[in-house]
């Protein structure tokens, strides 16, 4: 996962940067007070830390963790930029927190995902959540949760069907479930989020959907988005095809692509769920 987030983390800041937008919106509905302490899970640069750090103010503090040592640098130069004292970001895995209980009034978790432990296609469970496991031990009895995931992602699932289409040779082993493998793209449900919180001891479930539309300035900046999400190793496997088969294939696709198109650029949406709880977990210090 390390590997895959790092690539990932290239893709902030460039482009139509839904990290950001989609970051705040989990902050607004968090209702982070002044004087709160926020912890991030898988924080990575920083699209949830650092609003949520403005609205726990100087009062407060804010804590950011990630696995990824790449997320964490480029955190750490956003907590020095904007001068943010009470903001701290350490590498960290979130399913062993080095965090005493009650350590935190409000927890926040942006797209990390939860299909390590939970089919969402068949609605169980397949393994333990450590994650929300550990959440709800670092925050206080009483204190809430908020975290967001996709439920789905137009750009993602259009360039699956497009490489299917014009990469048949590709997916004729694995199908579908081969371009499944190197996107950070768990797909979720409202119906499986709320058990897993529900599980984890969470109360007071609260559940919103959302949408918005992204723009690409031109296709070449949408290719490298494409690219950074999950697409490039795909992409360099069309080479062993023959000589110019990347480039027939680019230009495939920015001709498909014209359905996308206005005079703004190239338009997305992107679904998302929000769900906030409250934690019911009554901790017991050692």
């Amino acid at each position: 996962m390390t590997d895959v987030w790092s690539r990932l983390a290239g893709t902030f800041g460039s482009g139509p940067d839904y990290w950001d937008y989609f970051g705040l919106r989990l902050v607004e509905r968090a209702d982070i007070r002044p004087g709160d302490r926020v912890l991030d899970v898988g924080c990575g640069p920083g699209a949830c830390l650092f609003p949520a750090a403005e609205r726990a103010g100087d009062r407060g503090r804010a804590v950011g963790i990630d696995i990824c040592p790449h997320c964490v640098g480029e955190a750490l130069s956003g907590i020095e930029r904007r001068g943010l004292r009470k903001t701290h970001i350490t590498q960290m895995d979130a399913e062993a927190m080095g965090f005493r209980e009650n350590s935190f009034d409000v927890a926040l978790c942006g797209f990390v995902g939860w299909d390590h432990c939970f089919d969402f296609v068949l609605d169980r469970f397949t393994g333990p959540d450590t994650r929300l496991k550990e959440m709800a031990r670092v925050v206080n009895t009483g204190g809430r949760v908020g975290i967001s995931s996709f439920e789905r992602q137009d750009d993602i699932e259009w360039m699956e069907e497009t490489l299917g289409r014009y990469l048949p040779d590709l997916v004729q082993d694995g199908g579908r479930d081969r371009f499944q493998r190197p996107l950070v793209y768990s797909k979720e449900t409202a119906g499986g989020l709320r058990k897993i919180l529900s599980r984890a001891g969470f109360k007071d479930i609260q559940i919103h959907r959302m949408q918005a539309d992204f723009v690409s300035a031109d296709e070449e900046t949408w290719w490298r988005q494409m690219e950074q999400v999950g697409w490039r190793r795909y992409l360099k496997e069309s080479d062993t095809m023959g000589p110019g088969a990347l480039e027939q294939l680019k230009a495939n696709v920015f001709r498909d692509l014209q359905r996308h198109k206005d005079g703004e650029g190239i338009h997305f949406t992107k679904w998302v769920f929000l769900a906030f709880a409250t934690n019911q977990a009554v901790q017991v210090s050692q």
